[in-house]
């Protein structure tokens, strides 16, 4: 049993092993179990009492015992693989009619039948989970139809509206709702910008619905094939769904499972970064650079591809932190990357164009949340020995870190300063000495996880008790 808002919902379920109604050539669903005459005093739905009158009948669909009044309809149930009308009632009517009428090979029926469970979805949630409307929407969605864009308008709304009840998102995955989603999306490719808006929009809602849930959604998008229509989305006219399609891209993304997918789609990573440069909205390119912090976070083989596109499309890092935004977010996500990036020892010739960016902006006045990550960018950079002349120069401001609100800022100063003094030890000493030695000093003993190592280190390089 599942809540749906204030109602209880027994979800219908398909006959056999496999449960998802998009990969079943065809589907029966299991019948409801039947509520016993002798059990049953009144109409499940008046409440009336039942005498010699007022008889007993059983609804189809929902197996409950109800009064002739109640239950006056009779309808052909293929879903539940009866083909001769059966009593169905009032309740269960408006879900089993669109059904039925969806088992017609005739597309005006296709058409009839997805509008009016689109509405029920919205209206009436319950039923629809309950007597296999969701499968039915599931199952549709992979159909060529003639009436293709309206039909496929519906059932995306369904699916979304659906999937905005949380407790339902689970077995919707279960049943194949990102199959459908996927699919949906697909549709959108072969259609006109225009036409297709409405639909996509709610296609794009419920796979973000879907992400947002675990990261098991998240794989299963990708299992399902939505990374090629999304990456074609990022693009759309229309911003708004360019918008949600980076956002959900960007979740995608967050899966570690999923980020050898995205590095390997072909051009996918050219064209996201072709996109920092080129988008009008900030909200976007904010979103796909936290893509590129995402992906930057793995192996030293990603870093190395993400590095050389970049150094292939100009220096994409570098122009994104240097350029005046609005959202200073964007400033921050390209520091990140660039500091994720720094940490590989084998691109640092491909990365000179974003270490002179960072430095350029180090000099800056920054909010905390850029600094951050432009210290952090310097530091990784001060891990290479090849950097050292570059980053003496900046020994001041480098400096002027140490005293920054946040003890995140004031570590990474730290961390670069040590590196500096490992690789240029004198030359290092003599610029500390003009200014800074008693900050950095300060900063350095605050951190006692650093001082008990250097005492460990110490103690080992010269032991304090010697036989």
């Amino acid at each position: 049993m599942i809540r749906i808002d204030s109602s209880e919902a027994y979800p219908a379920e398909i006959e056999g092993a496999n449960k998802n109604a998009f990969q079943s050539a065809e589907f029966t669903l299991k019948k409801s179990s039947w509520i016993s005459d002798e059990a049953a005093n009144s109409c499940a739905i008046c409440k009336s009492k039942f005498n010699q009158l007022r008889r007993r009948h059983h609804c189809r669909c929902c197996g409950l015992v109800l009064c002739n009044k109640c239950c006056t309809e009779k309808l052909p149930l293929p879903q539940y693989g009866l083909d001769a009308p059966e009593r169905v009632c009032n309740a269960c009517v408006p879900v089993a009619t669109c059904v039925t009428m969806s088992y017609s090979n005739d597309p005006a029926f296709h058409l009839r039948a997805v509008t009016g469970l689109s509405t029920l979805c919205r209206d009436s949630p319950a039923s629809v989970v309950t007597l296999g409307g969701a499968h039915m929407l599931i199952y549709l969605s992979k159909k060529k139809l003639k009436t293709h864009m309206q039909t496929l308008m519906h059932i995306s709304n369904g699916l979304h509206s659906l999937a905005r009840h949380s407790s339902i998102v689970d077995w919707l995955g279960s049943i194949g709702a990102l199959n459908a989603v996927s699919k949906l999306l697909e549709h959108a490719e072969t259609s006109s910008p225009k036409e297709s808006v409405p639909m996509i929009t709610d296609a794009l809602s419920a796979l973000r619905i879907f992400a947002k849930t675990n990261n098991s959604f998240k794989m299963q998008a990708m299992d399902a094939g939505c990374l090629p229509s999304l990456l074609q989305l990022c693009n759309h006219s229309d911003p708004s769904i360019s918008l949600v399609a980076t956002t959900t891209l960007c979740l995608l993304a967050e899966c570690p499972a999923n980020q050898a997918a995205i590095i390997n789609e072909h051009n996918a990573l050219r064209a996201m970064l072709y996109k920092v440069v080129q988008s009008p909205d900030e909200q976007v390119t904010e979103h796909v650079l936290r893509i590129m912090v995402v992906l930057s976070s793995g192996s030293d083989e990603t870093k190395h591809v993400i590095s050389s596109e970049d150094a292939t499309c100009g220096g994409v890092f570098a122009e994104a932190l240097q350029s005046a935004h609005n959202n200073l977010q964007i400033n921050a996500n390209a520091a990140s990357a660039i500091a994720n990036l720094a940490t590989s020892e084998r691109d640092q010739v491909l990365l000179q164009s974003s270490l002179r960016a960072v430095l350029a902006q180090l000099k800056s006045s920054h909010p905390d949340y850029v600094a951050l990550q432009l210290i952090r960018a310097t530091a990784n950079f001060s891990t290479h020995s090849a950097h050292a002349s570059s980053l003496l120069q900046h020994l001041n401001t480098i400096v002027s870190y140490l005293n920054k609100s946040g003890s995140k800022s004031n570590i990474h100063a730290v961390r670069c300063i040590v590196n500096l003094l490992k690789h240029r030890n004198a030359e290092t000493v003599a610029a500390l000495c003009r200014n800074g030695v008693s900050d950095f000093l300060l900063r350095f003993t605050e951190h006692d996880d650093v001082i008990y190592q250097v005492i460990d280190a110490l103690n080992r390089t010269a032991p304090p008790v010697m036989s």
